[in-house]
């Protein structure tokens, strides 16, 4: 069990889809790495009863022990966030969609509401057609897409909960204009230095200090590897190649929780392989930002 509390519960929208039940492993694997109890939330037809959908799902009696299945009737994207308001560090895993369609990418309509409204870690995880496709999932090589601010190193601190393997990896990918704070000095920014390719100029420094200061604000332990990686291109294209050349097992991104203006999070979830982290930025200007 890990040491740090972070997330106490990992609520996990279920209902009799192939795109709901390829998320339980995902789920289970961070409950287990945080210490955290699950709690599967069901919204039943009337006639419905909870073992009905555990024998459908064909839940493991690992991934049923010490769970709590909550049947609660109304809209899922309104009956979600409000089980996950009841402790301010749950995380909610669900699907990207509930298509059950490898072809079909992106956001559905109740995943978009349920980002929209939870104020929390979500993680949104792909359909694959394989079966049992997440089932051996660890996150073990993970990409942080990051601007020069504090906020968004700070947002990232769920994650100290779960990247306790021996062998675990955190790669920095630095985008300056993901977030635009960067160019905000009052907002401890660390800008960039100019000249990249000239070592007397700081680079190496700047390196340095940039990912200790991640390590401090997100409370990662000293025994994870982290490496920085400077992304110079545009944004998404720079998060999807790196997270495929690693390749990542989970791409942890922070938002500002402004969905129509978020440029560089939605085609990331539209065109991600693995699961992706989203994490609320915690900012007074988020409506005028873009994540």
């Amino acid at each position: 069990m890990s040491p740090h509390k972070l997330l106490p519960t990992v609520y996990v929208p279920l209902d009799q889809s192939e795109a709901s039940k390829e998320v339980i492993p995902v789920a289970s694997t961070i409950a287990q790495a945080s210490g955290a109890s699950i709690c599967y939330v069901h919204a039943p037809d009337e006639l419905e009863a909870a073992s009905d959908l555990i024998e459908h799902l064909h839940l493991r009696r690992e991934q049923i022990r010490n769970a709590v299945i909550e049947q609660v009737p109304g809209p899922p994207d309104e009956m979600i966030p409000r089980f996950a308001a009841q402790h301010p560090n749950s995380i909610i895993v669900m699907p990207m969609n509930a298509s059950g369609r490898e072809e079909v990418r992106g956001l559905g309509p109740v995943s978009k509401a349920v980002l929209q409204r939870a104020g929390c870690a979500i993680v949104f995880t792909p359909f694959k057609a394989r079966p049992g496709a997440w089932d051996h999932w660890k996150p073990i090589h993970m990409v942080l897409p990051q601007d020069s601010s504090a906020e968004c190193a700070a947002a990232v601190s769920p994650i100290a909960g779960i990247v306790h393997a021996k062998n675990a990896r955190v790669t920095i990918l630095h985008v300056p204009t993901y977030g635009d704070l960067w160019k905000t000095p009052e907002r401890a920014a660390l800008p960039i230095p100019r000249y990249l390719d000239q070592p007397q100029h700081g680079i190496r420094a700047w390196q340095e200090e940039f990912i200790e200061r991640l390590r401090a604000l997100a409370n990662l332990p000293e025994s994870i590897e982290i490496r920085l990686v400077l992304g110079m291109g545009e944004p998404v294209a720079e998060i999807i190649e790196t997270s495929r050349a690693i390749p990542a097992d989970l791409i942890v991104m922070p938002w500002y929780r402004d969905y129509p203006n978020a440029t560089v999070l939605r085609p990331v979830l539209a065109q991600a392989d693995c699961p992706v982290m989203v994490l609320p930025i915690a900012t007074a200007e988020q409506a005028t930002k873009v994540a």
